[in-house]
C-alpha cells in the first residue's frame, strides 16, 4: 500500500539519521519504526524498551553538537 502522511521534522530526523546509521532506505526504517511502535500498544513492556531506545537516541543525538 502506498500512502502520503506528514511527518514532523522532529521524527524525520531520527528517521533519515537511523536510514544513514543502518545503511537503510528511509521507507525501511520508517516502516520498521512504525510496526515495533503499533505493536507496542498491547505489550507495555515493548512500549519501556522503545522508550528506553528513544532516550538513547536523544542522548547520542545531543552528544554529536
Amino acid at each position: 500500500m502506498k500512502a502520503t502522511l506528514t511527518i514532523d521534522d522532529d521524527v524525520a530526523e531520527i528517521l533519515e539519521k537511523r536510514s544513514r546509521a543502518e545503511n537503510k532506505p528511509f521507507e525501511q526504517v520508517a516502516n520498521e519504526a512504525l510496526r515495533r511502535g503499533t505493536s507496542a500498544s498491547n505489550d507495555p513492556a515493548r512500549l519501556k524498551e522503545i522508550m528506553e531506545e528513544m532516550e538513547v537516541q536523544e542522548y547520542l543525538r545531543s552528544t554529536r553538537h
